[in-house]
């Protein structure tokens, strides 16, 4: 669905009525909507928080108002996604939506709006009338979803040829589908394992699966084949199969957003042709379900070898993930290119961490999580499940909101995060699996016009994903971003700085390997004031290496070169430098000059104080939405991952 630019703002009912006549299926354009409207048809492909970046708060009510009236609101509230639902066929969409209907009342608002026609053909019919009366009514009953598709033998569609799977220790479980009480046999490596399809743990479409646990196998580049035979006379194999170590990387646009849309992206495509033993698969964002999937339903990219042309198709959004390619590529250099690499890129733009978790786990959180990701996306490859190495994981920005300095600020984000990783854990049956998440990189929060939010929501909610690991323990890594942000613009591109921070706390944590991967971050202070101006000496965790000061890559980008002072006015926080608060009757916070100790192990600040204060009560850091941090370690300088000290704010 797409509205014109010009039925935002007030005109609200106008946009109603373009929504009235539109139709979701796959193509948009010329038989429902005026010529003109194709004009502005990438104003609907963006993600929700893009767009409401672009245009404030009157594309915000203008697109609820559009969602209220699309076939399942959960597709665009949730998300905004346009762009992606238009790839499928709204006949596709609409039986799904009709059972969500059914079984989860009041998850579809008005899903009836429009219906598909009959047949394969992916075109619509004309919208039903309203319901009579004085306010919207339910509507006549949704149709009975289709009868299920006869089983058959299958294999998962998670599994392909020229994938990759887990190396020994671990023992890889390949599965698929079949009639109950079919045996299948597994051949490979000149062994042959016998399973038989009986299971029914797992949601639709499939009734029975069988799983073939292989011998666990060493890392290797040589091309195997696994073959694969049922009792109903069905065959199938796996060919160009290399054992290895897989990593999900999953989250929303950021984890999305592709190598194409990189700086420097024509040397990243052509770099990627050296990594044939790096393979990739792309889950497709078209499929969303409110009951758990035995398979997956959407594939964007299937599992192929590493290329200029597989990690790219030139698009920001497409295939594949620019962080997961970044710490794939530098984890497998780690390993001296010894050890072949498969990463699965499982991602959402514009979806909150609920999504991506059953309904139970948040439950403690205070939240009723919708899990319709999870149960399309993620439990596919837990009915295996697949043997995985970790997992690394980019959202948030759709979590951030709430009120600030209460415990529910950003949605108790530390806690629901912390629920889904032990979940995802326990259903891969890897409890102590690798789990890095990537720190929020940079945007004006608040957008414009927005009211009743400050920029310390941003930075809190940094703090909270970090906050995780205190619950997570073992197997948890951090890695930030937020030191090379595009001002205003949420989708930075300069992936290369994080996938390699990620790609270094796997080779320290996974592999072992003498790398220190953590930033360092604030552990005390000590103050002293003379003559007015406050000195106040911060140590740190986590600085071996010693400090080295460079000048902050935030302040060099739009809107911030136009001046920080008019955007800190209109928002105090956004633009976050070091800063010292004071005990004056205002309490107030003064921007402070960013030194080195002697010894270049602490940060030291100086701020001259207020009338009427005697001593400093609080110190900060990069703590706001654009943090200007220029303090690293001084050990990888030169290097992609080189390593920023952490935003802080913190009393003294």
């Amino acid at each position: 669905m797409r509205a014109s630019p010009s039925f935002l703002g007030p005109s609200l009912s106008i946009c109603n009525a373009l929504v009235l006549l539109t139709c979701t299926c796959g193509t948009l354009g010329t038989a429902l909507l005026p010529a003109w409207t194709s004009t502005h048809a990438s104003l609907c492909d963006s993600t929700f928080n893009s767009a409401k970046t672009v245009f404030g708060t009157n594309f915000a009510q203008c697109y609820a108002l559009c969602a209220k009236t699309a076939n399942c609101s959960q597709f665009a509230v949730t998300n905004a996604n346009w762009h992606q639902q238009s790839k499928n066929p709204a006949c596709n969409l609409a039986p799904p939506c009709a059972e969500q209907c059914t079984t989860s009342p009041g998850y579809c608002k008005n899903w009836n709006t429009y219906t598909c026609a009959s047949g394969a053909a992916a075109t619509c019919s004309s919208p039903l009338p309203p319901t009579p009366g004085p306010g919207p009514g339910p509507g006549p009953p949704p149709p009975p979803p289709p009868p299920p598709a006869p089983i058959t033998f299958k294999l998962s569609a998670t599994l392909h040829d020229s994938m990759v799977l887990q190396r020994a220790p671990a023992a890889a479980v390949v599965w698929g589908f079949a009639p109950r009480g079919t045996t299948v046999t597994t051949t490979f490596g000149g062994e042959t394992i016998i399973s038989t399809a009986n299971s029914t743990t797992v949601g639709a479409p499939h009734c029975c699966v069988w799983r073939a646990k292989l011998p666990p196998t060493a890392a290797n580049s040589t091309p195997q084949t696994i073959s694969f035979a049922a009792s109903t006379g069905e065959r199938a194999t796996l060919q160009d199969v290399l054992f290895g170590d897989v990593y999900i990387c999953g989250g929303q646009s950021n984890m999305a957003f592709s190598v194409g849309g990189n700086e420097n992206a024509a040397a990243y495509r052509k770099e990627a042709d050296k990594y044939p033993s790096i393979r990739l698969f792309t889950v497709g964002q078209g499929t969303k379900s409110h009951v758990p999937r035995s398979d997956l339903a959407t594939i964007e990219q299937n599992w192929e070898a590493a290329s200029s042309t597989t990690v790219s198709d030139g698009s920001r959004f497409n295939y594949f993930s620019a962080v997961c390619w970044f710490f794939g590529k530098n984890v497998h250099d780690g390993l001296g290119g010894t050890v072949p690499i498969g990463l699965v890129s499982n991602n959402w733009p514009g979806t909150k961490v609920e999504q991506w978790t059953p309904p139970e786990t948040t439950a403690q959180c205070g939240h009723a999580a919708t899990g319709e990701l999870y149960n399309a996306m993620i439990v596919p490859y837990t009915v295996g499940p697949m043997a995985v190495s970790g997992f690394a994981w980019y959202q948030g920005e759709s979590d951030v909101g709430g009120t600030p300095d209460l415990p529910d600020q950003n949605f108790n984000y530390t806690c629901t995060q912390t629920a889904m990783i032990q979940q995802w854990r326990s259903a891969f049956e890897v409890p102590d699996a690798f789990f890095a998440v990537v720190q929020l990189s940079t945007w004006l929060y608040p957008h414009a016009g927005e009211t009743g939010t400050v920029p310390h929501l941003l930075a809190a909610m940094r703090d909270q994903q970090l906050a995780s690991g205190t619950a997570v323990g073992k197997g948890f890594a951090y890695a930030t971003n937020a030191d090379y942000g595009a001002g205003n613009n949420i989708h930075p591109p300069y992936k290369q700085h994080v996938g390699q921070r990620l790609a270094n706390a796997a080779l320290s944590i996974v592999y072992g390997q003498p790398i220190d991967w953590r930033s360092p971050t604030y552990a005390s202070a000590a103050v002293t004031t003379a003559i007015g101006v406050a000195v106040v000496t911060v140590s740190l965790h986590d600085v071996e290496g010693g400090l080295v000061l460079k000048p902050a890559f935030n302040h060099g980008m739009p809107p911030m070169l136009r001046g920080c002072a008019a955007l800190n006015t209109a928002n105090p926080g956004t633009c976050a430098f070091g800063s010292v608060q004071f005990n004056d009757a205002a309490r107030s916070w003064v921007n402070a000059t960013v030194g080195l100790s002697v010894d270049k192990k602490a940060i030291v600040l100086g701020a001259r104080a207020p009338p009427g204060a005697t001593t400093a009560i609080a110190t900060s850091y990069g703590w706001g939405s654009v943090p200007m941090m220029t303090v690293y370690r001084a050990d990888m300088d030169g290097e992609d991952g080189q390593l920023p000290v952490l935003p802080w704010n913190k009393t003294l």
